[in-house]
């Protein structure tokens, strides 16, 4: 009975052991998921071998009117990058520019691109940037094309209504990036010594706003040139382009009618006419003197005569 007993004890204790085994090599391994995890993400980055070119700094189909383009071409798994700039003016014409073409190393990278629009052999248009990345897996490229165009400030002197505006032309993007977009203008008048006006300025200027009062007629401002500076700025607060205008104030004081001074006015003297007769009203003329003289002349003649005889008498 107690072998049997024994018997039974030993096949159950196998029992659990067997069990025990099967559910241990069941079991997934903490050490051995951890280290296939990382394996996988290694992997993944050494498979990933495709060449990338990419130009940042302009958003396609933007148009601005800031000439400065400071620009970044950043690569991947390259070897040898090509940059070309294509340009059309107002009239139509094109013109190619290879701006790079230059061998790099394979690992990622980033060249710096500045353009500046204002270079005479630029100018106002449309542009078309491309870039070509050339790697050992392949090639790829990124275009991006944006226009270029005038800003435009012009001076509107009302005669009528005696009232002075400032005409701002000017297309703005929103999808411009914010170094090209408007972010205001600014519009400052200076008198001819360089002397900042300030009842009248500077006055500030939100987009979409396009015509602008400068109140030079609420102010007594003295006769002279006056210079009226209107400065774009974008939306980093950056100035993008300058224009400058001229108002003319005139002298509206006492030199109106025939153009002549006071002080240049000589005293005129009237002549008196000759219309006497005799002593009459005072006005003796050389008619008054000679019938004077005539009767002077008679009254003395008589009297010598009348004493000569009263002598000649007497003896």
């Amino acid at each position: 009975m107690k072998k049997t007993h024994k018997k039974l004890f030993g096949f159950f204790g196998l029992g659990v052991v067997a069990t025990m085994t099967v559910v241990a090599i069941a079991l997934p391994s903490p050490g051995v998921s951890a280290i296939s995890t990382v394996t996988d993400t290694i992997t993944v980055r050494v498979v990933d071998d495709n060449v990338n070119v990419d130009i940042n700094g302009v958003e396609s189909g933007t148009t601005t009117i800031n000439p400065e383009k400071d620009l970044t071409i950043t690569y991947d798994n390259v070897t040898r990058l090509r940059v070309t700039l294509t340009y059309t003016d107002l009239n139509g014409n094109e013109q190619v520019f290879n701006l790079v073409d230059e061998n790099v190393e394979p690992t990622p990278g980033s060249l710096p691109l500045n353009l500046n629009l204002d270079d005479p052999q630029y100018g106002y248009g449309n542009y078309v940037l491309k870039v070509v990345g050339d790697g050992p897996a392949g090639v790829d490229e990124d275009i991006v094309e944006f226009s270029f165009i005038p800003f435009t400030a012009e001076l509107d002197d009302n005669e009528e209504s005696g009232k002075t505006y400032v005409d701002l032309g000017y297309t703005d993007s929103e999808e411009a990036s914010d170094k090209d977009a408007i972010g205001k203008f600014v519009i400052e008048v200076f008198d001819q010594d360089g002397n900042l006006v300030t009842p009248l300025s500077p006055i500030t200027v939100l987009p979409p706003e396009k015509k602008v009062e400068v109140p030079f007629d609420q102010y007594d401002l003295p006769a002279g040139d006056y210079t009226i500076k209107v400065t774009a700025y974008n939306r980093e607060d950056n100035e993008l382009i300058v224009k400058l205008l001229t108002k003319t104030i005139k002298d509206d004081g006492g030199n109106e009618g025939d153009g002549e001074d006071d002080d240049d006015k000589k005293e005129e003297v009237i002549p008196v006419p000759d219309t006497g007769r005799l002593l009459n009203g005072a006005n003796i003329s050389q008619a008054d003197f000679l019938i004077t003289g005539m009767l002077l002349f008679l009254v003395i003649g008589i009297s010598g005569v009348v004493y000569i005889v009263k002598h000649d008498s007497r003896k």
